[in-house]
């Protein structure tokens, strides 16, 4: 049986609805949501926050003057707010005192994700990560992740990484916008540590614990 489309009444409300939850987290400014008309604008204001209504992205607060430098980098920003994605076991929150104004904490013990700015090919970002000033006080190895799911072995350098992955993307499209960098301690038994993989190929590959 064919789903029964929604009302204008329904329509409305669904609307109104996101409109409130893009209100409360600073997206569209302040404006009273029960009152609001799905004008086109703001219509379209709504379907290109579809992400973030559904929770796979998080809005931050940032300055103005760090929205503007994340906004030059490539992040995406709305109305002084940093979008990025939600990945699990990951906290996001601001900080002023960080080069972009958010610092990220992984939940496992002694691993930070590293803020490498977008870049439009793999080797963009690469010569970004190795250009990246880490704290030696902060971990002495590195990781990534390519689309949150899949990950490479652990390296003792930036330099170690960014060459095994150069060597990877000979072999294999542009993951630019897939990977994710960290930093840390690799003793957590919560860390399982794969060869890395297309996400198109399938399932995620079966982990293997980290050499002690």
């Amino acid at each position: 049986m064919a789903k029964k489309k929604p009302t204008k009444a329904q329509e409305l409300k669904r609307f109104r609805s996101d409109f409130a939850k893009l209100k409360k987290l600073g997206i569209v400014k302040p404006r009273d949501a029960r009152s609001v008309k799905p004008t086109r604008h703001y219509k379209q204001v709504v379907k290109d926050n579809l992400s973030l209504l559904n929770g796979r992205q998080q809005a931050i607060k940032v300055s103005k003057t760090k929205a503007t430098e994340l906004r030059q980098q490539g992040y995406k920003v709305q109305n002084q707010r940093v979008i990025l994605d939600k990945l699990p076991g990951q906290k996001v929150r601001p900080n002023p005192k960080s080069k972009y104004g958010f610092s990220v904490k992984d939940e496992y013990a002694g691993t930070t994700r590293l803020d490498v700015p977008p870049a439009e090919t793999t080797n963009r970002r690469l010569q970004k990560f190795r250009k990246l000033k880490v704290d030696p006080d902060a971990g002495d190895q590195f990781y990534a992740t390519i689309y949150g799911n899949q990950t490479l072995d652990i390296f003792s350098s930036q330099e170690e990484l960014s060459d095994y992955l150069r060597a990877y993307g000979n072999n294999s499209e542009s993951f630019a916008e897939g990977l994710t960098f960290y930093q840390g301690q690799h003793g957590s038994s919560s860390w399982y540590i794969s060869r890395a993989q297309r996400r198109s190929k399938g399932k995620p590959p079966t982990g293997r614990k980290p050499k002690k």
